[in-house]
């Protein structure tokens, strides 16, 4: 009797010692997850601001532009009505126009900058699997498709049309199809103008314009899910913080757009 009441006493223990340690270890994950993904952002930071500095001051667009018709085109006129004619959600993504400045290797090279991303010349990128656009923390699930997306989207301001808006419109926000911003755009300034954020219902391939980029929408849930309680965000200035998931709707908006002040207020 006393070797059971003495077995069961051993195992109440470990019972308790584990209730104790799994989540402490599920913290410690997540802690290094949240980390990771902070330096994920932080690096998309700093080659956005090599970008600004090589490019004369401006941001990268949402959508590539198109430097020259296809093969054969012909005079500039005929490439300029091909780069008005490619829908920008077609052209090739912001995080494209950044590999020169976070990686060194001949993937920009390779890419075919006068076409769009899902075609055949294209399409080894959009295979490929970029490991700084991941975060740690995404949730596991089956793969939608063998395209590889982006787990940090492009802020374009508020509303979900916000990436068709032009330039000065109280609602546009850091990136565009068919605008850039400069420093003098951002009206709140640097260190108060969202860049990007992690989303946990990341879709299609990162090399896609119409994927990478996303208007805040207060009815959608578009932002977020990775971590507990909140998502990682970059700013202009390169900073990453930590955004609380109990963000009010103004407080994002004054976050997302680059007027100084935003609609409503």
């Amino acid at each position: 009797m006393r070797q059971i009441v003495q077995t069961l006493v051993v195992v109440l223990i470990l019972g308790a010692s584990a209730g104790l340690v799994v989540p402490a270890i599920a913290k410690v994950r997540d802690a290094a997850r949240r980390t990771q993904c902070e330096n994920n952002l932080r690096q998309i930071g700093l080659s956005i601001g090599d970008y600004q500095a090589t490019y004369q001051g401006r941001y990268p667009a949402a959508a590539m532009a198109i430097p020259e018709g296809p093969p054969g085109a012909g005079p500039y006129s005929i490439a300029r009505t091909w780069s008005e004619q490619m829908l920008p959600e077609r052209r090739l993504s912001w995080l494209v126009d950044l590999i020169p400045f976070i990686e060194q290797t001949d993937l920009y090279t390779r890419i075919d900058k006068t076409q769009g991303w899902d075609a055949e010349e294209n399409r080894f990128a959009a295979l490929l699997s970029v490991k700084l656009f991941h975060c740690p923390g995404y949730p596991e699930r089956p793969p939608a498709s063998t395209l590889w997306p982006s787990h940090y989207v492009g802020i374009t301001g508020g509303g979900e049309d916000a990436a068709w808006l032009s330039s000065g419109d109280p609602r546009a926000g850091f990136f565009g199809y068919n605008r850039t911003a400069s420093m003098k755009d951002l009206g709140r300034g640097t260190s108060a103008t969202l860049v990007a954020a992690e989303t946990s219902a990341a879709e299609g391939a990162w090399t896609a314009a119409g994927e990478t980029v996303r208007g805040f929408d207060a009815a959608g849930a578009h932002f977020g899910g990775n971590h507990r309680g909140g998502c990682q965000a970059v700013f202009a200035d390169g900073s990453v913080r930590f955004l609380d998931a109990k963000l009010s709707e103004a407080e994002w908006m004054r976050m997302v757009v680059l007027a100084a002040d935003t609609p409503g207020e």
